[in-house]
């Protein structure tokens, strides 16, 4: 038996709740029937579970910290008008066949010492098969149904070797040369009516101009329409990219002046010189990539192929991202990784594509001790150097450390080392709306006719409206949320709610039980006065039996 004191803090702690106003708790407490106080016990801890449980999962999808997307369209702040995006123009073909092959076996003999022995075996196999003088003078081409799974292989194997030639300095400037030019490439360009004019060159003085109108003109279009500048990709060559330097400056963006129609944006007419194709490059045309200035050309996203023979208007729409920082769901990141910072030029965007390709050649040349070529160029500011930067070398990797690159490129891949290449918080995109028309069939055969002359193609590029796309990430859940969802949780299964419903179901409960018995007792006295009633009787005939006389 307990003692007595402790029977006494009991019965007072009862007594404490029983004053209690959450549901249930009386009755719990209470002194009432123990079959009703077990039966709001057991209801009242099922529901304390289930909102301990509630809980607990509220508290783990907060800490997941969950992200959703909003999608709304609105015009730049202050009414100014869209920027126009870089346009960077590739051909399909990366070099000139007689050029290419000319200065086959130069580029071989210092490629071997560069790549994999099997990309220089697949390099002197694409020498005998397309350099050969016969090929040459039959113009003999690969035709689109011979593009077997050893073609992909030995084009996977040009790009490669392409790429390490373009990057190595003995040999940038030869693969230059035997690419193409921006003459070679671009027949006119116009920007908002006006034409590219030679004064745009950045090159030329404009207090050599004498006459005030000319220099007025050329200092507008300086700004407007800028040179293009002049960059080589492995699979394309030396491509031309318009509007391609990005500025901080505001008041220096390139803008357009109306969105009136295509004429107004940028229009260019390019020479495809077919004739000049390498032989294995079966699509003739050009790439046309639609990308922010100042970040890194993904051709996967950003390319639209342009159809000699055609004229194509591209409509760009202007598509801003903003992403969540940590601790959100797939944080992202303003700037550089603090090892990249100051291994990029200044107006270099952050962009999570270019990123994972510096960190390979970051991690390449602190490991190896060598550059790969491979990968773009690690850069360090130099005021001597024509544009303030000079690329970052060491020796150039040779063929025994492919190993342990693809090592690293596999490490890498699997995240044993850590890039911190997150996607960038303020990403900007462009949609592309395309169509062609194709050019009258007599300007078709007199082009297709006539071996001395190049087919063409025309191209407009513009922004089809001022309003941008604005997707912004936004927390699911912020701390106002979860506290309220917790007081929820706890006001649904324990306040009055779930109790309140069960104290109507004990109350009912408690009515029909009081009924039963009621009717119970009511039957059993109803049947008491009918036994005594009969023994009353039967007591009274008895009685008068007695006393009759006989």
């Amino acid at each position: 038996m307990a003692p007595r004191w402790l029977s006494d803090q009991v019965t007072a702690l009862r007594l404490s709740f029983m004053d209690s106003s959450l549901p249930g708790l009386k009755v719990i407490c209470g002194f009432g029937n123990p079959m009703r106080r077990t039966a709001w016990l057991i209801v009242f801890l099922a529901l304390f579970g289930l909102t301990i449980n509630d809980i607990v999962n509220l508290a783990i999808e907060y800490y997941k910290y969950p992200d959703s997307l909003n999608i709304k369209y609105e015009e730049p702040e202050g009414g100014r008008k869209m920027p126009m995006p870089a346009v960077t123009v590739c051909n399909l073909n990366p070099y000139k066949w007689t050029r290419f092959c000319e200065n086959i076996d130069k580029l071989l003999n210092v490629s071997e010492s560069l790549v994999s022995t099997n990309t220089t075996k697949n390099m002197q196999k694409m020498k005998l098969l397309y350099c050969n003088e016969a090929t040459m003078k039959a113009e003999e081409r690969t035709p689109v149904w011979n593009l077997t799974k050893e073609y992909m292989e030995l084009m996977q194997h040009f790009t490669d070797w392409s790429g390490v030639l373009q990057r190595n300095l003995e040999t940038k400037e030869l693969m230059e040369n035997i690419s193409h030019t921006h003459n070679d490439m671009v027949e006119l360009a116009t920007f908002d009516n006006d034409f590219l004019l030679p004064c745009n060159n950045n090159d030329i003085d404009l207090a050599n101009i004498t006459d005030d109108i000319q220099r007025s003109v050329c200092q507008h279009n300086r700004k407007k329409s800028p040179k293009p500048d002049a960059k080589m990709y492995p699979r394309y060559g030396t491509c031309q990219c318009y509007f391609c330097k990005h500025t901080k400056n505001h008041d220096d963006v390139t803008r357009m002046e109306s969105f009136d129609g295509p004429q107004n944006g940028l229009m260019l007419v390019l020479k495809v010189e077919d004739m000049s194709y390498l032989p294995f490059i079966v699509e003739a045309g050009f790439l046309i990539a639609i990308h922010d200035q100042g970040v890194e050309v993904d051709f996967t996203k950003d390319g639209v192929f342009i159809q000699p023979l055609t004229t194509t208007f591209i409509g760009v729409g202007r598509r801003a991202l903003r992403r969540l920082p940590e601790p959100y769901k797939n944080p992202c990141r303003h700037d550089w990784p603090p090892f990249l910072k100051n291994k990029v030029e200044a107006e270099n965007k952050y962009t999570a594509f270019e990123c994972r390709d510096m960190c390979h050649q970051y991690m390449i040349f602190h490991r190896l001790k060598c550059t790969s070529l491979k990968y773009p160029m690690m850069r360090i500011e130099n005021k001597s150097a024509p544009h303030g930067y000079s690329d970052l070398r060491l020796r150039a990797c040779g063929p025994d450390q492919e190993t342990e690159i693809r090592k690293i490129e596999q490490m890498i891949r699997k995240k044993t080392i850590d890039c911190q290449c997150n996607n960038v918080c303020d990403e900007i995109g462009f949609d592309k709306t395309t169509s062609s028309l194709l050019w009258h069939p007599k300007i078709q055969l007199d082009t297709l006719s006539n071996p001395n002359e190049s087919s063409m193609a025309q191209v407009y590029v513009y922004m089809k409206s001022n309003l941008i796309n604005n997707r912004t990430k936004v927390g699911k859940m912020n701390s106002r949320e979860f506290v309220s969802g917790i007081g929820s949780i706890m006001g649904m299964y324990l306040g009055y709610s779930f109790l309140f419903c069960w104290s109507i179901l004990d109350v009912l409960g408690r009515a029909a039980v009081n009924t039963y018995h009621a009717y119970r007792r009511d039957k059993a006295t109803r049947q008491r006065d009918g036994k005594a009633q009969t023994f009353l009787g039967q007591q009274h005939r008895i009685g008068e039996n007695r006393v009759r006389p006989r």
